[in-house]
């Protein structure tokens, strides 16, 4: 029986700035930093107090989807304008503003990581 949700990959080509974006940018914290093949790294990082993890891996051919484009990720935060402010002033790519659709549907914005990534912010509940 399934238990639990191990990782959500999303392929970058710089780890460096794509670490300092999840860590210093987002909140996320690094679990580990490896190396399980010649040319290829993976990054584990959770949220404090979460047990979900995301790791940043090398794309290699035909594992995973190119670099770049929708990760169909959504990630949850209360005082989703104040987060979406302070995102814009830490210099993210965020959405021009928070996208409202009425009462049923929460507030969102989409973000862009360094390498083009895109995660959505949705406002927790």
């Amino acid at each position: 029986m399934i238990e639990s949700i191990a990782s959500v990959v999303i392929p970058v080509n710089d780890h460096e700035s794509a670490v300092a974006f999840y860590r210093d940018v987002l909140g996320f914290t690094v679990q580990s930093d490896f190396t399980p093949a010649p040319g290829m790294r993976w990054v584990e990082l959770t949220l404090p107090g979460t047990a979900t993890v995301i790791a940043l891996a090398t794309p290699r051919g035909g594992m995973w989807r190119g670099v770049g484009g929708d990760t169909n990720i959504s990630l949850a935060c209360s005082g989703i304008v104040d987060e979406h402010q302070r995102l814009l002033d830490a210099g993210a790519d965020v959405d021009e503003q928070v996208l409202v659709l009425g009462e049923y549907v929460p507030r969102m914005f989409r973000l862009r990581d360094p390498d083009g990534n895109i995660l959505q912010l949705v406002e927790a509940k």
